[in-house]
């Protein structure tokens, strides 16, 4: 109160000097505050979106690679029926074709049409029963003829269907290694239009479905009508070109691209398997700009508020000043209206001079959870967990206050039960040797960033790690393999006689049934292996500290045994499904995860070949090589 008393004695331009000075530190502090806020909350919000756009569009993808592998088992399936005899007679060939044909075509409901043509491109045997047709003109028609593999074709106009659509075709070939035709099936857009378009992309989303080359085979944009306007065609940003060429597997950036020319975050990601990429789009309007903006109104409003008020009081003070006899009074009560906005609820303020505590709020004596006199005069280590951070803060923090007179970081901070709180923590500098340091309690915040993370690499159904999660941790297991010469096992497990559980009780039946199948298969490991749900129906094991079948084989036959016990659904339906699981094994820094997780898929895919319900082992080692 003296001190309030000597000020109001002193000349009026020394007195309006001085609240000028004050008012404008307040104003520094609380803009400077603000604008770090939300330049980190701008940062933090872009990049969650730009993850969701990633996370959309890789699990898309893997969920088209597991259709279009679908259809190629169909299509192998069908050429296996093929009379082994080159010179059969052709209407029975054609009978078994069709027989097979019919046979493939349930398990594929999303395939318009499956054919097989002789090598004079001339179809005999067709799915739909359509007129016959030839497709020897078609540009990949010889393409699959000189092909072992499937072949998928550019976007076309299919000539029956008068749709566009996709093929995918295999060439079949004879005992004699003669080749006897093409069997291939027709996709049109209109599926992947519509499986497109029962995603949650948000106002203004995207999503397109492309050929390496940038051909477009389907699109859906929220709130336009279907159109096949660009079908065909190759026309992209220029973004995605230049994103490609860097990064050809996966990769994100920011474009105008469209006819509407609404900015949107793109991620695309190669369709595992096929020469396909799927390319995914939020609106930056509604994931970016539209929080940032109620963000910014916020912490503005409440900045502005704060200092309106320390204006109003400073005006105060310089009118009570005019009144000699009654200064001291006015400004004594300012400076309680004053303590009020320093002493708030949620910005803890410190004045440190050589990094010891000369005074703080009652805020930060809150946050901290000390009391507020055994902080005063005390060293600011007791703020930090350990030396190292409270050394780094000194080394960084005051190196940036002398060289641009601020500093802001967030930091994890000791308080008095000696429990860990996030902080985030602005410096600013008054003196050589003196600062004023914010502090604003951020804990929940980085919990609720730390849940999200979770949810990031974590399967939303059964809690098991996604495929994200599963390709990280098997590549630091495969790291630590070649570090201590240890092997390890990658199973890969597709459930048999799921599908029908789901056409029959339908999909909350469906994960009910993968809810528990992820619980048995946790219960059935060890701690140090992993449990992972890639999609849809498909498992994965990290086995660590195995190199022959010998040591999985019990840990594997466990599995399938809790997996071939009844599983109960909601209703109390019991029902029964199986398991075919391929093993590939890995022992040395050579091996990849994409290697190994490709050699297991084949293995499993030949233990549903050789009557499911079984272990398969891969042959040797899967390396770079198989990848």
């Amino acid at each position: 109160m003296d001190r309030i008393a000597k000020m109001a004695s002193q000349p009026l331009a020394r007195v309006g000097w001085w609240l000028g000075m004050g008012n404008a530190l307040v104003a520094v502090l609380l803009c400077t505050a603000t604008f770090l806020n939300l330049d980190a909350t701008w940062d933090t919000d872009h990049a969650r979106a730009a993850e969701v756009a990633d996370n959309l569009a890789h699990s898309v993808s893997i969920e088209l690679a597991a259709e279009l592998r679908l259809v190629d088992n169909a299509l192998v399936s069908v050429g296996q029926r093929l009379p082994v005899n080159a010179g059969a007679d052709p209407h029975s060939a054609a009978a078994l074709l069709n027989t097979a044909i019919r046979e493939q075509a349930p398990l594929v409901p999303f395939v318009a049409a499956i054919r097989f043509a002789s090598v004079d491109g001339a179809v005999g045997a067709d799915s739909t029963g359509g007129p016959p047709i030839r497709i020897g003109d078609r540009a990949y028609f010889q393409r699959v003829l000189q092909s072992d593999g499937p072949v998928l074709s550019d976007p076309l106009v299919s000539r029956v269907l008068s749709e566009w659509c996709v093929i995918l075709a295999r060439r079949v070939v004879g005992p004699d290694g003669q080749v006897r035709g093409v069997v291939y099936a027709v996709l049109v857009a209109r599926h992947f239009s519509t499986l497109f378009s029962k995603l949650a992309l948000g106002d203004g989303g995207v999503i397109a479905l492309r050929t390496q080359d940038f051909k477009l085979v389907a699109r859906h944009a929220v709130g336009s009508p279907p159109s096949t306007d660009g079908m065909g065609q190759s026309h992209v940003s220029p973004e995605l070109r230049a994103a490609s060429r860097q990064y050809p597997a996966f990769g994100r950036y920011t474009s105008k691209e469209g006819q509407d020319k609404v900015e949107r975050l793109y991620a695309y990601r190669a369709v595992p398997g096929f020469p396909l990429v799927l390319v995914a789009g939020l609106s930056s309007e509604q994931y970016v700009v539209a929080p940032w903006k109620a963000a910014a109104w916020r912490h503005w409003g409440f900045t502005a508020l704060v200092m309106l008020l320390v204006l109003g009081g400073s005006v105060y003070v310089h009118v009570q000043h005019v009144r000699a006899r009654e200064a001291a009074q006015y400004t004594a009560r300012l400076a309680r209206q004053q303590a009020l906005m320093i002493e708030n609820e949620w910005v803890g303020m410190l004045r440190v001079r050589q990094r010891r505590i000369e005074w703080l709020n009652q805020a930060a004596a809150r946050i901290l959870g000390h009391n507020r006199t055994v902080l005063l005069e005390a060293s600011t280590r007791v703020l930090y967990p350990d030396q190292q951070a409270f050394e780094a803060i000194g080394e960084e923090g005051y190196r940036a206050l002398r060289e641009r007179g601020g500093f802001h970081t967030q930091v994890l901070m000791r308080t008095g039960n000696d429990a860990r709180i996030w902080v985030d923590l602005s410096g600013t500098a008054l003196s050589e040797d003196e600062s004023v340091w914010m502090l604003v309690d951020i804990d929940g915040l980085k919990h609720s960033e730390a849940h999200a993370h979770h949810l990031a690499l974590h399967d939303a159904l059964t809690g098991l790690a996604n495929r994200r999660s599963f390709d990280d941790q098997l590549r630091h297991a495969l790291e630590r393999a070649g570090q201590t010469g240890q092997g390890l096992a990658v199973c890969y497990m597709d459930l048999d006689g799921f599908k029908a559980i789901n056409d029959r009780f339908g999909h909350d039946a469906g994960d009910a049934v993968l809810y528990q199948v992820g619980e048995r298969l946790a219960a059935q490991v060890r701690a140090s292996d992993l449990v992972a749900r890639l999609g849809g129906d498909e498992f994965a094991l990290v086995l660590a500290g195995a190199a022959e079948p010998a040591e999985v084989e019990p840990i594997l036959q466990r599995c399938l045994e809790a997996l071939h016990a009844a599983f109960p659904l909601p209703d109390g339906t019991p029902v029964q499904i199986g398991s075919s699981v391929g093993v590939a094994f890995g022992t040395t820094r050579a091996d990849t995860p994409h290697g190994l997780l490709a050699a297991a898929d084949a293995a499993m895919y030949a233990a549903k070949r050789a009557g499911k319900g079984r272990i398969v082992f891969a042959p040797g080692r899967a390396t770079a090589d198989a990848a």
